[in-house]
């Protein structure tokens, strides 16, 4: 047993080191072909610039397979093309950060092989001078790589670029890490959709509930608005009997005001210039006269000016002056009142 156990640990510790060896030995591989990889994309960078114009402002799409499928090794290839061509002071590379989701903002139709008509569409829309755009065809042994150089203004293609991305295995790995298989898309899609889901019943939830906190204080606001109407009909009711009262008081003064019109109406019938102050008493009684100055009389809505013991002048109280002063007193009436007595 003892024998055993010790050859079995002996198997272990062997295979543990062959692992570990065999781990830095792939981990060295891989960053060896990766370094081989990026020499490639330099090689493609390289002659894509030296077709470009000197100052062009070039934005690279993502590249698609034949499937009209932009896939994640597309991405990536068309972003370390785009990072090595801004490498170059000469040209001026749009940032290809969000465009995709600018452009679908905009309707563009990004969906189907981009052909040169919509290459342009979309510099143009984009502010770019040449666009930069191709497919991949991935093959057992390498990669097909067929990209065009458009000019936006003239609409033309004015140069390309195929090149082979050789697939040792290490560099099918690599690939095989960037590229996402479809089924693994739609499992993240999947996911996705169930988180946005799940955030669209927390929000709906959430506004369930102020929508029942509101409906509960709509209906306190409207409970508090009946008693309120309750109160308001009675003060109302109130409001009415006061008015009523007030209405009847109003018709005493109105009496009370006609009985002085028509005392004014006969001020002016009974009285003339030149009567005697004992004489308008006598004719319009004692009550109804009364001194408003050092010899003058007001009755009713007139002023009685007096010259002496002589009546010389009836003035309207509140009448104009052809100055347009008022006369509101038995000094303004004295002052500039216009005389409206029968001579």
């Amino acid at each position: 047993m003892k024998t055993l156990l010790l050859l079995l640990v002996c198997f272990a510790l062997f295979s543990c080191s062959t692992i570990m060896s065999m781990g830095k030995n792939d981990t060295t591989i891989l960053k060896s072909e990766e370094s081989i990889f990026d020499k490639t994309v330099i090689t493609i960078s390289d002659s894509l610039y030296k077709q470009i114009p000197f100052g062009s402002k070039v934005l690279v799409l993502d590249f698609k397979d034949l499937n009209d499928i932009i896939t994640h090794f597309g991405k990536y290839l068309a972003e370390k093309i785009s990072i090595n061509l801004s490498k170059n002071q000469s040209i001026q590379t749009i940032d290809r950060n969000n465009i995709e989701l600018i452009l679908e903002e905009q309707h563009f139709q990004l969906s189907g092989l981009v052909s040169d008509e919509s290459a342009v569409s979309i510099g143009k829309f984009v502010g770019a001078s040449h666009i930069v755009f191709g497919t991949l065809t991935e093959f057992s042994a390498f990669v097909e790589v067929e990209l065009k150089i458009v000019d936006v203004e003239k609409a033309t293609v004015i140069g390309g670029v195929s090149h082979r991305i050789l697939k040792s295995q290490n560099v099918a790995s690599l690939v095989s890490i960037i590229v996402k298989s479809e089924e693994q898309q739609i499992r993240e899609l999947e996911i996705q959709r169930q988180m946005i889901l799940a955030e669209i019943e927390e929000e709906r939830q959430k506004k369930m509930k102020a929508f029942k906190e509101e409906e509960k204080q709509k209906k306190n606001e409207i409970k508090n608005l009946e008693t309120e109407i309750r109160n308001k009909s009675i003060i109302i009711a109130e409001f009415e009997e006061r008015k009523k009262e007030l209405l009847e008081k109003q018709n005493y003064i109105n009496k009370i005001h006609n009985e002085i019109d028509r005392l004014n109406s006969d001020v002016l019938s009974k009285l003339k210039i030149g009567m005697t102050k004992q004489q308008i008493i006598n004719v319009l009684g004692k009550n109804h006269i009364h001194p408003c100055g050092y010899s003058d009389y007001v009755c009713g809505k007139y002023f009685l000016l007096f010259d002496g013991d002589v009546l010389s002048k009836i003035v309207r109280n509140g009448s104009r002056s052809e100055l347009g002063n008022i006369v509101d007193s038995w000094s303004s009436a004295n002052s500039y009142g216009q005389n409206i007595g029968r001579y």
